[in-house]
Formats: C-alpha cells, structure tokens, sequence
C-alpha cells in the first residue's frame, strides 16, 4: 500500500497525476501539429493544382450566381478562341439568343434584355465583354447550342429548355 507521501495517478501505476497530465498535454499538441500540417498540405495541394487560365472562366451550372462581370465593348480580337465559338452562335443564332432571358442578373444590372445582349452590344457597336467573364451567360450560351447542335430547331423550344434549366422559381415570362 502506497505510503501517505505517495499519490497514486488515476493510471494506477504510481505515476503522479500531474506526469499524466503533461503525457496528455504533448498528446493534444502532437494531434494539434499533425492535424495543421495535413491541413497546411491539402491546402497547397490543392492551390498548386488550381488551373491556370485567367482568360477563360469556369463554367456555371444552373442556380451558381457569380459576380457580375463588367460590360465593355469587344472586338472579335480579344475574345480568347476557347470562347469565339459563344460568340459565334449568338450572330449566327440571333433569334434564338434573343428569345432567351439571362439568369446571372445583368438585366437589373446592366440592363440587358437577353441573353443575345450579353454578347452582342444592343447598340450595334461590336461584341460585349460580359459574357467573357460570367459564367451563367457562358453556360446558357453551352445549353443553346447543345440544343441546336442536337437538331432542335424550334426557338420557343429551346427558349424553354433554358428557362428550365436556369430560371429560378420567380421568373415571370
């Protein structure tokens, strides 16, 4: 039996509770560090396989509201080639760019009236710059030509494929 000089850890080996404490301390520590460093790893993991294309943004998907990119005038020169293909489709599709309502809120923002504006400038002056960097705009411009790449001739149809796809629940034809 232990003498009355003598505590007895909760381990019940004898080791003074405040030696197990510190056991536990360096524990925690070890955990916090490791825990840290596998964070700090995912982290540059993941930045370093970030793509590196500033000139193209990424696609949206129905519902994903970016920011609104800026409008401009554009001329067909500085549209990159990955996106002249949109922007092709709006000239060659005028009708049906025109019949399509935008969802990425330039309406209330810059005024557009469809999704025709948001690559060609209503005044007739050139290209506008805010498709390039709007997702939304881009990805409505995608599902417009799948459609009609696909054989969909009918404007009203493709119209209302796109208002499916993209409209939200308070979109009032």
């Amino acid at each position: 039996m232990a003498g009355s000089g003598d505590h007895v850890g909760m381990n019940g080996t004898g080791a003074p509770e405040a030696e197990a404490w510190a056991k536990l301390a360096r524990l925690i520590t070890l955990f916090g560090v490791v825990l840290g460093g596998s964070i700090a790893v995912i982290l540059v993991v993941g930045w370093l396989n970030m793509p590196m294309y500033e000139d193209v943004p990424p696609m949206a998907g129905p519902g994903d509201m970016g920011a609104m990119a800026p409008p401009g005038v554009l001329s067909a020169d500085e549209v990159p080639p990955a996106l002249k293909e949109h922007y092709e489709a709006a000239q060659t599709h005028f009708a049906v760019f025109e019949s399509v309502p935008c969802f990425c809120g330039c309406q209330e923002m810059l005024g557009h009236r469809h999704l025709r504006d948001c690559f060609l400038r209503p005044d007739g002056t050139g290209l506008e710059a805010h498709a390039l960097g709007c997702g939304v705009c881009l990805g409505e411009a995608a599902q417009v030509a799948s459609l009609i790449e696909s054989g969909v001739t009918d404007v009203e149809q493709i119209r209302t494929a796109v208002v499916a796809s993209w409209g939200d629940p308070y979109f009032d034809d």
